[in-house]
């Protein structure tokens, strides 16, 4: 199993008067405390979510349609601007996670909530002199950072921050934010239906005039080429007399256009003598999910398919999802295809599973 720390993008500091956490606290030591004694390191610990602040954070542009449907959302009690964003308030704390989620399957990015996270009595605190333990009481045991609702209150989730100590107490702290981990499974997922199917055709330009009809029912795009390429170049008086050949629809120096239905290679060979000509292919393009019926091979071939991952795997909820992927060979449905799965996890909670392509 791969495991590989990254860190969830959340952002501690000055937000508005709302968003205010960190800082430093007003204690009591009996008497001001000398910069020079205070120490400076970084904390690594698990933590419990205790509450949400009443309060979510949305895009500044958000749409006012958008906004609209908000106000009207169950535990929405105001939606206003401060600061440069926007600030949709709730009726109680439990209010914030179920909304915050709902917010972000609406896909409004970033959807942020402040979090009131219950901390240990006592943090090891790696600094330049050696790790310390530190004493927690004096923040009132709560550290408060911005994230993003990934999971809900009374969860345990890990937290690194940047901590200042003086006298072996924690007194300031910033840069605090939640550590999410990215794990490495094999999941074997169903193939539930083959979607469909895209075949790539090469056309020889001497073939290009296809029979469309052939293609009907399907979806297919055809880049015809009707360019002809000449090396070396022609001169001035060559471009002049060759705009009289009636297939010449246009011509130039180093190409020319010519009749979509004209497919005789040897008139342009015997015309053009005076250069070399080549004749650039066609790409057509076709969508089904069966071949179409045309007298030649694809040059490639792919697959979409809806597939399942199973509800868990190696000891992880995946909760079954379903989801599109492209294959270069064909599946049978009801097969299984071992995946390599990309786990995003927050402590036990998996938030996010990606399956790698097919290859």
């Amino acid at each position: 199993m791969i495991i590989t720390i990254v860190v969830v993008a959340i952002v501690v500091g000055f937000i508005t008067e709302l968003f205010y956490f960190g800082g430093s606290y007003t204690l009591d030591f009996g008497g001001s405390l000398a910069a020079a004694k205070n120490v400076t390191g970084t904390a690594a610990f698990n933590g419990t979510i205790r509450t949400y602040d009443p309060v979510v954070g949305i895009p500044v542009n958000t749409s006012q349609a958008v906004l609209g449907q908000v106000r009207k959302m169950p535990g929405v009690k105001d939606v206003r601007v401060q600061a440069g964003i926007i600030l949709v308030d709730t009726e109680t704390r439990d209010d914030v996670y179920p909304l915050a989620l709902a917010l972000r399957q609406m896909n409004l990015s970033p959807v942020t909530i402040v979090a009131n996270i219950a901390i240990p009595p006592e943090l090891e605190v790696a600094t330049s002199n050696g790790t310390v333990t530190a004493s927690t009481l004096n923040t009132r045991g709560v550290v408060r950072l911005e994230t993003e609702p990934f999971v809900d209150a009374g969860s345990e989730v890990p937290v690194a921050m940047t901590a200042v100590l003086s006298e072996g107490m924690l007194i300031d702290y910033y840069s605090a934010r939640i550590v999410a981990e990215r794990r490495s499974i094999i999941a074997n997922a169903t193939v539930v239906e083959l979607l469909n199917a895209t075949f790539t055709y090469s056309i020889p330009w001497e073939e290009r005039d296809i029979d469309a009809g052939s293609l009907a029912g399907y979806s297919y795009d055809y880049r015809k080429v009707n360019t002809i390429v000449f090396s070396p170049e022609l001169n001035v008086t060559s471009v002049f007399m060759k705009k009289a050949l009636p297939y010449v629809t246009f011509i130039g120096p180093a190409s020319a256009e010519v009749s979509p239905d004209f497919t005789n290679m040897s008139a342009v060979r015997g015309d053009f003598a005076e250069t070399s000509v080549s004749f650039p292919g066609s790409t057509l393009t076709v969508t089904g999910k069966e071949a179409p019926g045309l007298a030649m091979e694809p040059s490639a071939v792919s697959y979409a398919y809806r597939l399942a991952l199973p509800q868990s795997a190696e000891g992880y909820a995946l909760g079954g999802v379903e989801f599109v992927m492209a294959s270069p060979s064909k599946l049978d449905a009801g097969s299984a295809v071992p995946l390599n799965v990309t786990l995003l996890m927050i402590g036990a909670n998996v938030f996010s599973v990606t399956p790698a392509p097919l290859s």
